[in-house]
């Protein structure tokens, strides 16, 4: 069961930074039946041989399993299929993980944005719903 409840600046980033595609099945998934998948499962976040599987992955010990570069979207069915399993360190799986670091910048940016343009949408539908009711004077509108 997920601990982390995603926002949706989030689940977009995440959507639209691995290409609108389940990590697992590699098959298009849409954002409203997207899941975020722990490419590490959270579950282990408190287990006591976290620090040597991040090991064996090449990974730093304080490698944060709900950074971007753990996060991917899938589909509900994968995501429970997979669970909490664990991974082996292949090459595979490996390169999994550094495709996610490798783009955690560019999903922080994603985020940034949809935050960014969500709040200037608003903004911007507020004063034109002020403007269609008059409350708006002349010198405010220009």
């Amino acid at each position: 069961m997920a601990k982390t409840n995603f926002t949706q600046a989030q689940r977009y980033a995440i959507f639209t930074a691995h290409g609108e595609k389940c990590w697992i099945c590699r098959e298009p998934v849409s954002l409203a039946e997207m899941e975020v998948d722990h490419v590490i499962p959270e579950s282990l976040a408190e287990h006591p041989a976290l620090k040597n599987i991040l090991k064996a992955m090449g990974l730093p010990e304080d490698f944060d399993l709900n950074s971007w570069a753990n996060l991917r979207p899938s589909h509900r069915d994968c995501n429970r299929d997979k669970g909490a399993h664990r991974f082996k360190p292949s090459p595979m799986f490996i390169m999994i993980l550094e495709k996610g670091i490798e783009k955690s910048d560019h999903v922080q940016e994603l985020h940034d944005t949809f935050l960014s343009d969500r709040k200037l949408n608003t903004s911007f539908s507020r004063v034109l719903a002020a403007a269609q009711e008059g409350k708006l004077s002349p010198e405010q509108m220009r």
